[in-house]
């Protein structure tokens, strides 16, 4: 199985039709790890409407998600903060 056909297959059984898996692995004594990132390059401004592209920031989340095969799962997602190119305001 290549890479690709991986990346598909853990998508459908996460439900994360919208993101890019970077890696995964199993740690001893907490369990599974994805760490995804949205594939979306742009957002829409929370506070004027406009469409950005800019990147502002990034922060990284572990979040506990329902076990897999009866081991615990964590997503550890990038959450991504823009700026706007109208407003000038992070969001």
């Amino acid at each position: 199985m290549n890479q690709a056909q991986e990346e598909h297959i853990l998508k459908q059984v996460l439900n994360l039709p919208k993101a890019t898996i970077k890696g995964y692995g199993k740690i001893d004594k907490l369990g599974w790890v994805f760490q995804i990132e949205s594939s979306e390059k742009e957002s829409i401004c929370t506070h004027c409407g406009q469409k950005s592209n800019k990147l502002h920031q990034n922060y990284w989340y572990l979040v506990k998600d329902l076990k897999i095969c009866g081991e615990n799962t964590y997503l550890k997602i990038n959450r991504r903060q823009w700026k706007c190119y109208s407003c000038k305001k992070p969001f």
